[in-house]
C-alpha cells in the first residue's frame, strides 16, 4: 500500500532571491498590484501615466491614467508584453487576483468627478478576453483600501473601505463562479466607528487547500475614540457561510497601527501583519483554536516602514515584504512552514524603490514586485524567490515487502513546479541505491529499511521524502 502527497520542501541552502527585472514598458508606472495561483500562473496589473503633464499634474486633463496588466504563465518566469484594461481617471489603484484554473479579475476606483465608485472586470479562463467592468459600489465621496481575491471555486470577494458621513466603513461583495453576478455589499465594521487602515483580505490559497470552500479573513485598523489611536481588527467568514463579527488581534489596548495585512494557509490559519511602533509586526491565528497569538516584531529596529504587504502558501510558508528606510529600499523576511519562526529582513532591491507587493505559488516559490524611480521615469520590476525545491506528487512506497520479492518505487514531479536536473535518486536503507522516478528493488533479508528519495530542480533546490518499509520473511 502506497503513499500520494504533495511535498515541496526545500533540504538544502536557503531561498534566493533572483536579480530584478523590468515588465513595464512606459515611462511612468505607478502602483504594482501582483496576483500569483497555486500553479505559478501570474499577473501584474498597475496605473500606466501617460501625458506631458502628468509629472506635475497626475489629475490634469493632459494626463490619461491606463490600468494596464501583464500575465505569465507557469514555469516561466518572462513577463508577457502589457494590454490595456481601463481608463478609470486617477487614483483607480488597481489590484488583482487569479485562481488554479486561470480565471482571474482586477478592481479599480473609478473617477466619476466628485464621487468614485469601484469596478470589476473578470476575466474567464487563462485564455479569456476581459469584458466590461461593473459597479461594486455605490457612488461615494471617497472609496479607497480595495483589495480582491479567488478561492479555488472561482468565487470572488472584493473587500474596500467607503465614506459614510464622517467615518470609513469596511465593505465586502462576493461574485458566485455559479451565478456569474456580483451579490450586495455587506457592511463588515460596526456602524459609526472609523476603518482608519484597511481592510486587507486573505483566502485560503487554493490548490492543495485543506478547506476547498475557501475560508476568508479580512483585516482592517479601527480609530479609537477615546485615544486617538488605532487597533487592529479582523471578521472572519468560512468557507460557504456568513462573516462572523469583528474582533480585537493580539493586545487590545489602543497602539499606532498602519497597513494590516492578512493571508490564510491551506488548514485555515491566519496570520496577520501590520505597521506599527516599533515595526513592521505580525501575529498568528490557529484554526483549532481561534486564538491570536502576541505579536511580534520582524522588521530590523530603528528602520521607518511603509507599503507592507504579505503572502502565505498553503503549507504555511509566509513572505512579506516592505518600503524601509527615507531612501526607499524594498526589504523582505521569510517565514518557513514547519517552524512559523520569521528569518530576519534582507534588503530585495537598491534605493529608490516603493510600493512593493508580493505572491507566493503552491511549491513555496515566491514573486516581488515594486516602482523603482529615476528622474521622472518610473517602471515595474519583479523578482523571484526560488527555494523550495520541486513538488512532488503521487509518491508511493509500500509499507511492507518481503525478502528477495521485488518491490516497485514510485514518484511524479508535478508538472508546473521547477524543472528537475536529472532523475530522482533512491536509497534503500540496505546499502543500495537506484535512480528514476519509477525503480525496483528486493531486500535480501528481513528487517525494517528507512527509504529516501531525493530530486534536485534546475535552481539546485532539494526534496527529500523519507519512509519506511517492514520486510518480512518469505513464508514457508
Amino acid at each position: 500500500m502506497g503513499t500520494v502527497l504533495l511535498l515541496g520542501t526545500s533540504a538544502a541552502g536557503a531561498p534566493t532571491w533572483g536579480a530584478p527585472a523590468q515588465i513595464s514598458t512606459g515611462s511612468r508606472a505607478l502602483g504594482p498590484e501582483l496576483a500569483l495561483n497555486a500553479a505559478g500562473d501570474g499577473l501584474v496589473v498597475w496605473d500606466q501615466e501617460v501625458g506631458s503633464e502628468c509629472t506635475e499634474s497626475p489629475a490634469s486633463l493632459s494626463c490619461i491614467h491606463i490600468v494596464q496588466a501583464a500575465v505569465r504563465a507557469r514555469g516561466s518566469t518572462v513577463w508577457q508584453t502589457p494590454v490595456e484594461i481601463a481608463r478609470p481617471g486617477v487614483g483607480a489603484t488597481p489590484r488583482a487576483a487569479i485562481d488554479p484554473t486561470g480565471n482571474a479579475a482586477i478592481v479599480w476606483v473609478h473617477d466619476i468627478g466628485r464621487d468614485r465608485v469601484l469596478q470589476a472586470t473578470y476575466r474567464a479562463g487563462p485564455s479569456g478576453t476581459w469584458p466590461e467592468p461593473s459597479d461594486l459600489s455605490v457612488p461615494s465621496l471617497q472609496v479607497r483600501n480595495h483589495h480582491l481575491a479567488l478561492d479555488a471555486a472561482g468565487d470572488a470577494v472584493a473587500v474596500w473601505a467607503e465614506r459614510a458621513d464622517t467615518t470609513f466603513a469596511v465593505q465586502a461583495e462576493v461574485r458566485s463562479a455559479t451565478t456569474r453576478a456580483w451579490g450586495a455589499a455587506v457592511a463588515l465594521s460596526r456602524p459609526g466607528r472609523n476603518a482608519s487602515g484597511g481592510p486587507s483580505i486573505g483566502l485560503t490559497p487554493s490548490g492543495r487547500a485543506v478547506d476547498a470552500l475557501g475560508d476568508t479573513a479580512v483585516v482592517w485598523a479601527r480609530r479609537d475614540g477615546s485615544s486617538g489611536l488605532d487597533v487592529v481588527q479582523m471578521a472572519f467568514r468560512p468557507g460557504g457561510g456568513d462573516w462572523g463579527p469583528p474582533v480585537t488581534i493580539g493586545n487590545a489596548r489602543p497602539a499606532s497601527a498602519a497597513m494590516p495585512q492578512v493571508a490564510v494557509d491551506g488548514a485555515g490559519n491566519v496570520v496577520a501583519m501590520w505597521v506599527g511602533p516599533p515595526g513592521v509586526q505580525t501575529a498568528a491565528r490557529p484554526k483549532t483554536t481561534g486564538v491570536w497569538s502576541r505579536p511580534v516584531v520582524v522588521s530590523a529596529p530603528n528602520r521607518t516602514a511603509s507599503d507592507l504587504r504579505l503572502a502565505l502558501d498553503a503549507s504555511g510558508n509566509a513572505v512579506a515584504v516592505w518600503t524601509s528606510g527615507t531612501n526607499g529600499v524594498v526589504q523582505t523576511a521569510i517565514r518557513p512552514g514547519a517552524s512559523r519562526l520569521w528569518q530576519l529582513p534582507i534588503d530585495l532591491s537598491g534605493s529608490g524603490t516603493s510600493e512593493p507587493g508580493v505572491a507566493m505559488d503552491a511549491a513555496g516559490n515566491a514573486v516581488a514586485v515594486w516602482n523603482r524611480s529615476s528622474d521622472a521615469r518610473v517602471v515595474v520590476e519583479s523578482a523571484d524567490l526560488v527555494g523550495s525545491g520541486p513538488v512532488l506528487a503521487r509518491l508511493r512506497i509500500p509499507k511492507r515487502g518481503t525478502v528477495r520479492v521485488r518491490v516497485t518505487f514510485s514518484v511524479e514531479p508535478v508538472p508546473w513546479a521547477a524543472p528537475l536536473t536529472g532523475a530522482p535518486r533512491w536509497v534503500f536503507g540496505d546499502g543500495r541505491s537506484a535512480t528514476g522516478t519509477r525503480v525496483a528493488h528486493a531486500y535480501a533479508r528481513s528487517g525494517r529499511y528507512k527509504v529516501n528519495v531525493t530530486s534536485t530542480d534546475a535552481f539546485g533546490s532539494v526534496t527529500t521524502a523519507t519512509r519506511w518499509v517492514r520486510v518480512m520473511k518469505r513464508r514457508a
